[in-house]
């Protein structure tokens, strides 16, 4: 199963990255023994249907973080949302693709200056792989830095920054500006402990404002809910004393989004109803406290990392 093995890969970099779980932990004032959850809802911006369902896990729901992709056409129904909510934990999904076959976008900055991310239709690529090919590292910074620059404009309070579908981190130079853009915007930075591993080099650029997620979990699988559940009931009651994250993409199963994610079941409308009802649960309440877990923000890792 493709999630064992990125569990397996997290565990393996997480032996390798000696002693990270207690430097996460004092950075953020915590005891070594602690468990520590991050709860995250990614994707805001890119349907009605994620936005108002994410909206319902942060007020019906345990869902404590998530993440806006600048570029999307729904992006002003959260920018309301934030304004109206600040005391939600609201960061940055940076995005450099375009995958759903139906909903289409690109970036926000200058096309002349950033060509190399996109493709022949004028449209950012719909895989990982064309971007880490064709697009330049100057090229994706002065994307981001468009992205970041929008939201700050718009009233926006970024609590941290991650990268949709993974890109940023498939290419050193990437994640070093990525990394780069967190120190001088001072927004935490989403790092998996993997990243170490596959990039040993990027060590060297870690800072007293680095902070680094020991343990990182998604679901990769087309599950039932019963699975799902399942599936999400097996971390929280195996969960390791660290900074984790559990990846969740939240979204109701109706006529909009299942035109949105038409051939694409994987983070389809099904998937995303699923992981909805599991964030809204009694159960995991019951979960969380039942394994004394802690819930912390990414708003609270900020406040640590940049007093």
């Amino acid at each position: 199963m493709k999630y064992k093995l990125f569990l397996l890969f997290s565990l393996i970099a997480l032996i390798s990255l000696n002693g990270q779980i207690t430097s996460s932990l004092e950075k953020l004032g915590y005891a070594p023994t602690d468990k520590l959850l991050i709860l995250h809802g990614d994707d805001l911006g890119v349907t009605h249907s994620v936005n108002v369902a994410t909206f319902s896990g942060f007020q019906n729901g345990l869902l404590n973080s998530g993440s806006i992709m600048m570029p999307c056409p729904w992006f002003e129904e959260v920018k309301l949302f934030s304004l109206d909510y600040p005391q939600y934990d609201l960061g940055l999904h940076l995005t450099l693709t375009a995958e759903w076959k139906m909903l289409k976008w690109g970036g926000l900055a200058d096309k002349i200056n950033t060509n190399g991310l996109y493709n022949k239709d004028g449209i950012f690529y719909s895989d990982v792989n064309s971007v880490i090919k064709n697009a330049t590292a100057s090229e994706v910074e002065i994307e981001l830095r468009a992205q970041i620059d929008k939201a700050l404009k718009s009233g926006i309070k970024p609590t941290h920054l991650d990268s949709h579908m993974g890109t940023i981190f498939n290419k050193e130079e990437f994640i070093s500006l990525y990394m780069k853009l967190g120190n001088e915007y001072k927004i935490p930075v989403f790092l998996p402990s993997q990243i170490f591993l596959v990039f040993p080099n990027l060590k060297e650029e870690i800072t007293d404002q680095t902070i680094i997620t020991d343990m990182v979990y998604m679901n990769n699988e087309i599950l039932g809910e019963k699975e799902v559940f399942d599936y999400y009931d097996s971390i929280l009651n195996n969960l390791s004393p660290g900074l984790n994250e559990l990846i969740v993409h939240l979204g109701y199963d109706n006529d909009e989004l299942q035109a949105t994610c038409i051939e694409h079941p994987e983070y389809g409308s099904a998937w995303r109803q699923n992981d909805y009802n599991y964030i809204i649960s009694p159960h995991l309440k019951s979960l969380i406290e039942k394994n004394n877990i802690k819930l912390v923000t990414w708003k609270e890792i900020q406040k640590a990392l940049y007093k």
